[in-house]
């Protein structure tokens, strides 16, 4: 059966040679592979190393190279995260060593708990969870999974662990060995289990894999939002906000608690394309308005580029001009879903798709086989990267806001108090 290589998609016919990521289940053709197969090499051949007192040293020469050298790869996030993965299961094998996997994703406790549940029952005959420990600190759970290796006709164990901190999710995976508990005498089973867990998540999971994030120091315990690197990525979170409102805030927020962003760019419009010659309050109010409800957040900043354009607000200029003012950055534009399934209508809305990425937000639910279904066409189409956000997300309109202040309603539960306080005070929308 023909195979498709898993960098560039093109079909590897049963007659040609191709590089095979064992554990990872993925097939890389000549010439994507050769790379891989450079940076694998040392690990693929640790059972030449007699001395068993080198072993370690070795080891540690292999993988610092190999971080090295992946690093300067042209390879993208996903796949490199496989050969990270390769490589510790050859290591394992090789050098009879346990493999233990451990991920670090820009996730929340409850989405990372889901996926793994999910992965893990496909992966597994038995599933056993332990309760959910939660402090201020952090949110830990650990689960065991368990099936039967027909090949050593015993059961093995896979314990994956859970711990999010500062909205840090770690996830552990330890084969726990075949028939003798924590034994390396398992004929492979141990990282078959390890390998068929996170080849579940790669199949099952993409959108939460690809919040993958790579941190400083692998070997830090102490688990906080400054041990980890940055993503380079910058989010756009563009919109009339007339007023802003809650729902703006928590989508906001979760952009950078999920998004895998390091900075939030909150650009009110002047005039938005599909709502030209309606009547918008002031751009300075809404300005205002955008920095009462962000306030204190040091990782967002309110801009007034589009407030102070003379032309419509166009996404895909301010885009363009973002790019040249971060040009080692990427950019991603934050949006609902209604507004992603209409991306290529919009302005240039192909060269939008082709040069940017997205994060979508919305109510749990609400046309996700949809939205499910136009992040795969745009993937395949432009190469687009989209990441989902998971977080509930309260059901406000700006709309619904005016209205209440019109009948002369509570709005206490729509914006925080600081914009609430600046509407009364300013006469708004009455």
């Amino acid at each position: 059966m023909a195979k498709e290589c898993a960098v560039c998609g093109k079909t590897i016919s049963l007659l040609e040679k191709s590089v095979k990521l064992k554990y990872a289940g993925a097939h890389l053709c000549t010439a994507c592979g050769h790379e891989a197969e450079q940076l694998l090499y040392g690990a693929r051949n640790l059972n030449n190393v007699d001395d068993e007192e080198k072993l370690n040293d070795v080891i540690g020469d292999i993988k610092e190279n190999f971080y090295a050298e992946l690093k300067k790869s042209h390879y993208s996030p996903y796949i490199k995260s496989i050969l990270k993965d390769e490589l510790l299961y050859n290591i394992g094998a090789n050098a009879f060593r346990k493999v233990i996997i451990r991920k670090y994703f820009r996730a929340g406790f409850d989405e990372a708990d889901n996926a793994v549940y999910e992965a893990g029952k496909s992966a597994s005959e038995t599933v056993l969870k332990t309760d959910l420990v939660k402090t201020d600190a952090f949110s830990q759970r650990t689960y065991i999974f368990e099936k039967m290796f027909l090949r050593t006709e015993s059961y093995t164990s896979l314990h994956v662990d859970i711990i999010n901190s500062g909205g840090i999710t770690i996830i552990t995976t330890i084969g726990a060995g075949g028939g003798d508990g924590y034994s390396n005498n398992d004929w492979g089973t141990e990282k078959a289990f390890v390998s068929d867990f996170w080849r579940a998540m790669r199949a099952k999971k993409r959108m939460f894999m690809e919040k993958e994030t790579e941190i400083d120091n692998p070997a830090r315990i102490e688990i906080t939002k400054d041990g980890f690197g940055v993503t380079n990525r910058i989010g756009i979170f563009g919109g009339t906000f007339d007023p802003i409102h809650l729902g703006h805030k928590a989508l906001g927020e979760a952009a950078l608690r999920e998004g895998s962003i390091d900075k939030l760019i909150v650009m009110p419009a002047k005039v938005q394309p599909f709502k030209q010659g309606k009547r918008v309050t002031e751009p300075e109010h809404r300005f205002a308005m955008a920095k009462l409800t962000f306030e204190g957040n040091e990782k967002v900043e309110v801009s007034d580029y589009e407030l102070n354009n003379t032309t419509i607000s166009y996404t895909y200029d301010t885009m363009k001009y973002l790019q040249g003012i971060y040009p080692d950055k990427k950019l991603c534009f934050i949006l609902g879903t209604d507004s992603f399934l209409m991306l290529e209508d919009w302005y240039k809305g192909i060269e939008l798709l082709e040069n940017f990425s997205f994060i979508v937000g919305d109510r749990p639910g609400y046309r996700e086989a949809e939205l499910d279904e136009a992040m795969l066409k745009y993937k395949s189409k432009y190469g687009t990267e989209t990441i989902k956000i998971t977080a509930d997300m309260p059901d406000i309109s700006a709309t619904e806001i005016r209205e209440a202040l019109k009948a002369d309603k509570s709005i206490d539960d729509l914006v925080t108090d600081a914009v609430e306080r600046y509407i009364k005070e300013n006469g708004l929308y009455n």
